[in-house]
């Protein structure tokens, strides 16, 4: 059982749609779905039906709904009273940041930032573009730290999630001779494509080509 199935169902049952709630949740619709099927499965029994739309509860369905509000209001609950109870005797904020950023930009950064308010307690998830916006989204990080390219959106609401420009940087598009057939094959490195720079890379490649 994950917190976020029952988030998932909560909104679900109030929106009657999979495709508003993956919007919603910050989720493709597949893994929205596979999320409630979950779900289900931990239950035993069908929340869904699937034969009408919109989407409606079941009678198990309606009878969880109670129950899933509830426990997720709790839980929250529950959270911010002991953040409120440890910020009192210690100040913390947490980030969720691109491997990159985390390893050479955040703690040069983090230090900074103590310099002039003071000692700050810290919680640092480095991970990828996607489940980083997903922490944030989902209320277990306070802030993001990522790179940003008009090629990239980010899938936040900048009214719930607004930004600022900490720094710039440049980032350079290289295409060896082996690549054009001038020599044998050379190891290459690159970016894997579902990271945030390799998506810049693969928005940056036809104009390389066309270079």
């Amino acid at each position: 059982m994950e917190l976020k199935w029952l988030e998932d169902f909560v909104s679900l049952a109030r929106t009657g749609s999979f495709s508003r709630s993956s919007e919603e949740r910050h989720v493709t619709q597949s893994a929205f779905s596979r999320r409630i099927q979950a779900l289900e499965r931990w239950l035993g029994v069908s929340l869904i039906d699937r034969s009408t739309y919109p989407t409606t509860l079941t009678a198990a369905g309606r009878e969880f709904r109670e129950t899933a509000e509830e426990a997720v209001r709790i839980l929250y609950g529950s959270r911010t009273a002991l953040q409120v109870s440890v910020g009192a005797s210690k100040r913390m904020v947490s980030v969720a940041a691109l491997h990159t950023l985390a390893l050479t930009f955040f703690p040069r950064w983090f230090r900074q930032i103590e310099t002039h308010i003071g000692a700050l307690g810290s919680r640092l998830l480095p991970d990828d573009f996607h489940n980083c916006i997903q922490a944030v989204a989902e209320g277990g990080y306070d802030f993001l730290l990522t790179f940003f390219h008009p090629s990239v959106p980010i899938l936040l609401d900048p009214e719930q999630f607004p930004h600022r420009v900490i720094g710039a940087d440049s980032l350079v598009a290289v295409r060896s001779a082996a690549l054009a057939g001038e020599s044998a094959a050379l190891p290459l490195l690159g970016y894997a494509q579902t990271s945030f720079l390799g998506r810049v890379a693969t928005f940056a490649q036809p104009a390389m080509k066309r270079g």
